[in-house]
């Protein structure tokens, strides 16, 4: 296993965690059930750990695909989003655990709980759209704006 593999393993599970994470907190607060809210802090925190590893196999994966000759300025702009990215998702995920040890004995606050769904939320936004730009490195279909193959693509008008 190379370090672009590790990193394409690995960098799906922060941004799936705290997109269900959000759904699970939302539901939770809705249904007002402390247990739920406390698994959707843990799936925060987990992701949040998860952000450390992601962020770090990006360079020798960032190696590994320039020998492919992939996009310089794709892979800057994923490395500067995902430094950013990683910093919000363990801020987060450190938010959500100092919550679920301040409240271990207690009820989880309404207002804590809002703060940090929303501040995940954020966080989640900030994910999906690093996931994006990394996914543009090495799959030409979705930087072109059509699909590989498309008869656009093969137009001989021009």
């Amino acid at each position: 296993m190379n370090g672009a593999h590790l990193h394409l393993l690995l960098n799906h599970f922060p941004i799936i965690g705290v997109i269900f994470a959000c759904g699970i907190g939302g539901f939770a607060l809705m249904i007002s059930n402390q247990a739920v809210l406390r698994v959707a802090l843990w799936l925060i925190v987990l992701s949040g750990a998860l952000a450390l590893p992601t962020y770090l196999t990006g360079e020798p994966a960032e190696e590994i695909v320039e020998e492919f000759g992939a996009n310089h300025d794709f892979l800057e702009a994923h490395e500067d989003m995902g430094k950013l990215a990683a910093i919000g998702t363990g801020m987060v995920g450190a938010l959500a655990l100092f919550g679920l040890i301040w409240f271990r004995k207690k009820e989880i606050s309404r207002l804590f709980s809002v703060l940090v769904l929303a501040a995940a939320v954020f966080v989640g936004g900030l994910l999906v759209y690093t996931g994006n730009l990394g996914g543009k490195i090495m799959h030409p279909e979705l930087s072109s704006g059509q699909p590989v193959g498309s008869v656009e693509q093969y137009d001989d008008d021009d």
